[in-house]
């Protein structure tokens, strides 16, 4: 990844799972760490896009009140990092990057970021989702692919 700072929040998952899997966890336990983990992915995915798009706009010319507007706008309007949010704002800077995107990422992928994302609501919503430890990792190792190409896509240089 071109990117330290989402590199850096990637390593923390993993070393997250790496962790949370050494340990001799009961089950209710390693359910409610799996429900942590879910959250924790989505929020940090949502942040590392974030992220991306503001180095973007870092990189190019223009004034630096713009630049804060954008940031501004981005804080606000982008949550949820499901596959159509960020297709709706890639859409916003550069159809040819949803392209691309698309291009790159299976069904699977797009499968495994959505259902993070649905988790993590229904968890912030006060529902009991049957995540598993397992398959949170699952989800997480099929959907990190679409982080590695949203970092090559926008960040190229």
């Amino acid at each position: 990844m071109k990117n330290r700072y989402a590199k850096s929040k990637i390593d923390y998952i993993e070393l997250l799972f790496t962790y949370f899997q050494e340990l001799d966890l009961g089950a209710e336990l390693k359910s409610h760490i799996a429900r942590y983990l879910t959250v924790l992915i989505s929020g940090i995915y949502e942040d590392i896009i974030k992220n991306f798009i503001k180095d973007y706009i870092q990189k190019e010319t223009i004034q630096k009140e713009v630049r804060s507007f954008v940031f501004r706008q981005i804080d606000i309007t982008f949550r949820n990092p499901s596959y159509k949010n960020i297709k709706t704002l890639l859409n916003k800077f550069n159809k040819d990057w949803i392209k691309v995107l698309n291009g790159k990422i299976d069904e699977k992928n797009r499968d495994a970021l959505n259902s993070i994302i649905n988790n993590k609501n229904n968890i912030a919503h006060g529902d009991s989702p049957a995540i598993t430890f397992d398959i949170i990792k699952e989800y997480y190792q099929d959907s990190k692919c679409i982080i590695e190409e949203l970092d090559k896509i926008i960040l190229k240089e």
